[in-house]
């Protein structure tokens, strides 16, 4: 896989936490061509509880990823609720 941004980085996989909130937690893929390709994207988490949540990656976000980076963001409100999220590649 080629390297990021000119970083020299190959970034194969990205491992994302989405903490508990409400009494339960959702899964979320972020892929590692994404965060190589650098531009922004919505992604959308599991459903659980019959609802998704958004989070939003910012080409900046993704650069730190790329980086080697772990950032953290916040799901869109649903249902009353957010989730913490955290991601890193490697």
């Amino acid at each position: 896989m080629a390297g990021a941004a000119g970083t020299g980085l190959a970034i194969t996989a990205c491992e994302s936490t989405v903490g508990i909130s409400a009494g339960h937690a959702h899964d979320l893929t972020v892929s590692a061509e994404d965060v190589l390709a650098g531009e922004d994207l919505t992604y959308t988490t599991t459903n659980v509880n019959d609802h998704t949540h958004d989070v939003e990656l910012t080409a900046d976000d993704l650069a730190a990823l790329a980086a080697g980076e772990e950032i953290s963001t916040t799901t869109t409100i649903v249902n009353g609720h957010d989730h913490p999220v955290t991601i890193v590649c490697a």
